[in-house]
């Protein structure tokens, strides 16, 4: 899973990235690491420069598709009839 928070002015409060395996985190980037295994995996992602390709993802995609989603949103709620219910 792969997200990003955002403040009310814009600029970026939280980006995170997580893998789960078996219904447990196996990494999650930006915490401790409390295993070998994804100790590996993060040096690896840096050696590979993984790591930066995440990171322009979560800044610049993430954020854009974040930013546009919301809008779209925020137009659909402020259009919506509330009170109402409509049938097919």
């Amino acid at each position: 899973m792969t997200g990003c928070d955002v403040g009310p002015d814009g600029h970026f409060l939280c980006r995170y990235l997580r893998d789960t395996y078996d219904r447990a985190d196996y990494i999650t980037l930006r915490v401790p690491w409390r295993d070998t295994a994804p100790h590996i995996t993060r040096c690896k992602w840096e050696a590979a420069g993984e790591a930066e390709r995440y990171r322009y993802y979560l800044e610049g995609t993430c954020m854009e598709w974040f930013l546009k989603y919301l809008e779209m949103g925020k137009k659909t709620l402020l259009e919506a009839d509330t009170g109402t219910t409509r049938t097919p």
